[in-house]
């Protein structure tokens, strides 16, 4: 009895396995090759062109300030003893003045440049989450008429039997010409490439000037 029971048990285990139908597919690159793969990554770098603007110019306000407060350090360390008392005086607190606006200044970029990757992040979030649901939506429909009871990412994959990975099959299912999109989308990061590119120095972010840490000696 119990060696029927156990027969009857593989054959149903064999009939089910033999109705699994398991493919894997490439989704990073399936989500590459997308057709809106190329506007997202200009819609990216646009946005992120216009943060460096903004940027590159309060750099630019920060480096002019901080070479001024360098030159009045200069000349306040070495004053001209001919020089009336009262506009040294008065060239003292100007640059005591500077050196608080310099450090507020320095503050504002800090934390604008905080802004713009947090803004990045979750526009780089939005986008490759729509674009993974879209890629999902396709890999659902072309399993369902391919008779695929299951469709595993590769990257997640340890070991596959040759011949599984469907992707593909999946991007002629979904109409995408795939040396045409690989094309696309190698254009896309190019241009996004060349519109990121820094001054000399590089970063991710212009870095924000120096300037005396604090009023000089004969300014006490």
């Amino acid at each position: 009895m119990k060696k029927i029971f156990a027969a009857a048990i593989a054959a149903i285990s064999c009939a089910a396995a033999a109705e699994t139908k398991i493919a894997t597919v490439d989704m990073a690159e399936l989500v590459r090759l997308d057709a809106d793969y190329p506007r997202d990554m200009k819609a990216i770098s646009e946005k992120r062109a216009g943060f460096e603007e903004q940027l590159f110019k309060m750099q630019e306000e920060l480096e002019a300030l901080g070479a001024d407060l360098r030159k009045q350090s200069e000349s306040l360390q070495t004053p001209n003893p001919m020089l009336n008392p009262s506009v040294l005086e008065e060239a003292r607190r100007k640059f005591d003045a500077d050196r608080k606006r310099f450090a507020t200044l320095q503050q504002q970029f800090m934390l604008k440049t905080q802004e713009c990757d947090n803004i990045l992040g979750e526009l780089r979030s939005l986008l490759s989450r729509n674009a993974a649901e879209k890629t999902r939506a396709t890999i659902a429909k072309f399993a369902k008429e391919k008779g695929y009871t299951l469709v595993i990412d590769s990257g997640t994959t340890v070991w596959s039997a040759d011949g599984v990975d469907v992707t593909e099959e999946v991007l002629k299912f979904a109409g995408i010409d795939a040396e045409a999109a690989r094309a696309a989308a190698k254009e896309a990061e190019e241009g996004a490439r060349q519109r990121l590119r820094r001054p000399a120095g590089g970063g991710d972010a212009p870095a924000p000037a120096s300037a005396p840490a604090s009023v000089p000696a004969a300014a006490k």
